[in-house]
């Protein structure tokens, strides 16, 4: 008897369903530029340009929340509008 594998495009084409992990992306990217436009005094904001001083512990550094969008055209689109905010600011 062959089994038959269900992809996730055959499964959710069948079921209807929406593939969550590009939901969740998306939801992410319109919060990262909602923060994006916030005046730069709103802690969200702050907390997302936060560079700790210091050392980290031994290890695998621990992955930030904005380390997922490194290389992907929001991010680039983020970082070059938060260097202009902070050459603003100074």
């Amino acid at each position: 008897m062959l089994t038959k594998t269900l992809t996730w495009n055959i499964l959710g084409e069948k079921t209807g369903a929406q593939n969550i992990v590009k939901e969740i992306k998306h939801y992410q990217e319109k919060w990262l530029q909602h923060v994006q436009r916030m005046d730069a005094n709103r802690i969200p904001k702050q907390a997302l340009q936060y560079k700790p001083k210091g050392r980290r512990n031994i290890g695998r550094p621990r992955k930030r929340w904005r380390d997922q969008f490194r290389g992907s055209r929001n991010w680039k689109h983020a970082q070059s509008f938060m260097n202009m905010m902070m050459m603003m600011n100074e």
